[in-house]
């Protein structure tokens, strides 16, 4: 649980919105489902296993990451996660500028 607060804290300070979780599944909405599954793929290249979550498994518009912890899991790992989030979601918006979307 403590892995979990800290990370919900840190993607809260970064601007990402978690919901309402309380367990050990993290979610991060990015509503978008091109969003979320560009933004997982950069995660993946990185290292991070992370599932994008889309409809019909969620509401349209609702679309997120799925970040599942576990006791193997270290704050430092967690830190390194959302700075490479944060960094993946400033280049999704980018990208989507150069499209013209």
């Amino acid at each position: 649980q403590a892995l979990a607060m800290h990370l919900r804290a840190r993607l809260r300070e970064n601007g990402f919105d978690t919901g309402g979780s309380d367990s050990q599944i993290v979610p991060v909405l990015l509503g978008e489902n091109e969003r979320a599954l560009a933004v997982a793929a950069r995660l993946c290249a990185d290292g991070f296993a992370v599932r994008a979550i889309r409809p019909p498994t969620v509401r349209p518009g609702t679309a997120r990451l799925r970040l599942s912890l576990t006791v193997r899991h270290t704050t430092e790992m967690l830190d390194r996660l959302v700075d490479s989030l944060f960094h993946a979601c400033q280049e999704s918006v980018l990208s989507r500028r150069q499209a013209g979307r």
